[in-house]
């Protein structure tokens, strides 16, 4: 039986140790977190002196702030808070999918004695162009293509996913010597 129809069914949070165990667990989790959050924003000196708050913990809170009040106004507007999600979420893909491109555009791209940027690259300078319009274009076609070419759709999916499998492993685990 659930939490909730225990809680309906009249026998009440004594008789439901599940929910009792993860409620505690959560209040401990987010206690301990809270904490920690907290204690990471103060800034202390070597001797453990209190020097005052790190500027980008208050920089997080007022964009916290800023994403609440958004969302707020999304609500009254009619919209639903879920439209912020919305674009939160894409903003953030596309920063993602950015972000690997100019990976792999930088590891390709760069010569191999690390004169660039000090990155280590193949120094095929063709082949990183290549791709990086290759995943840019991809991206696009993907969304575009989904009415159209659904098996073309379901393998530049499967290659953009491999793509960021790849770099992700060569800058993660392997390196870049």
């Amino acid at each position: 039986m659930t939490s909730e129809a225990a809680i309906k069914k009249g026998k009440g949070l004594v008789a439901n140790p599940e929910f009792i165990l993860a409620f505690c667990l959560a209040a401990f989790l987010g206690v301990a977190g809270a904490t920690t959050i907290i204690a990471s924003w103060m800034d202390f000196n070597e001797e453990g002196v209190f020097e005052g708050m790190r500027i980008w913990a208050v920089l997080m809170i007022v964009i916290l702030a800023v994403l609440m009040g958004i969302a707020a106004f999304l609500v009254r507007a009619g919209h639903g808070a879920e439209a912020l999600f919305v674009g939160l979420v894409a903003v953030m893909g596309l920063l993602a999918g950015l972000t690997s491109v100019a990976t792999l555009f930088l590891l390709w791209m760069a010569p191999s004695d690390g004169s660039l940027m000090g990155v280590e690259g193949f120094g095929m300078p063709l082949v990183g162009t290549l791709i990086a319009v290759l995943l840019l274009v991809l991206a696009p076609a993907a969304i575009y293509g989904e009415r159209i070419l659904p098996i073309f759709v379901g393998f530049i999916a499967g290659v953009w996913g491999i793509l960021s499998i790849i770099v992700f492993v060569m800058v993660v685990f392997i390196g870049v010597d």
